[in-house]
């Protein structure tokens, strides 16, 4: 990937510094193209230790985000030199077969991105798997029915020291789960937070009467 060269800076906070950082247009369609990305890579940066240790991360409710593997290859770059390995599991009923069980690996920079790709609803013997990180990116826990067997064991059997970060669309959503965690008695460590690498564009979701911003808000467990 052209656009990007080794960086000896730590990972951008938000994205006015990656656009001067790498003299890309306010004008530019990246924010739309990148945003799940470079708020997946927000939430790694932020939430686990030591990663140039090898990190496994579940990332959950996946569907659209399995054409975007070839932009998680930009981690090598905006994380400095020797300072990342990861391997991402990419979990989603939505997910086409014809990607399923596929491995890529992307090296650069002494920096290591693998990303495995599973096309199937998040099984709880996965959360048993004790992953360093859980994160699920504008899943609509309560809205999509494909949630309904997985929301019981992903919130209330997951290993009390496993972080479970999840983004939202609107206040709506943040609210349904913050409800949720309090009638479960679910610890939580972050009620709602912006991200910094959200969409700048609002859009309309199907059965949602408010405008919605993909990956606004944060919600951490």
């Amino acid at each position: 990937m052209n656009l990007f060269k080794p960086s000896t800076e730590d990972y951008p906070k938000s994205w006015d510094e990656v656009l001067k950082r790498y003299n890309i247009s306010n004008k530019s369609i990246s924010p739309l193209l990148f945003s799940n990305v470079l708020t997946l890579g927000y939430i790694i940066k932020n939430h686990i230790e030591d990663l140039s240790n090898k990190k496994v991360i579940h990332l959950i409710g996946c569907d659209f985000e399995a054409d975007l593997v070839p932009l998680f290859e930009t981690f090598l770059y905006l994380f400095p030199k020797k300072g990342l390995n990861i391997e991402i599991h990419m979990y989603g009923p939505l997910i086409s077969n014809a990607f399923n069980n596929k491995i890529f690996q992307f090296n650069k920079n002494e920096n290591i991105v693998k990303v495995k790709i599973i096309s199937s609803c998040y099984p709880q013997k996965a959360v048993q798997e004790k992953p360093d990180l859980l994160v699920a990116l504008n899943p609509n826990f309560f809205l999509d029915k494909n949630w309904v067997k997985s929301i019981p064991f992903i919130f209330n059997l997951k290993p009390k020291n496993l972080k479970f970060v999840i983004t939202e669309r609107h206040g709506n959503a943040i609210y349904a789960i913050d409800r949720y965690t309090k009638q479960c008695n679910i610890k939580t460590l972050q009620v709602s937070e912006i991200n910094p690498f959200r969409e700048p564009y609002a859009d309309y979701v199907n059965g949602i009467l408010i405008p919605c911003i993909r990956n606004c808000f944060f919600f951490v467990l």
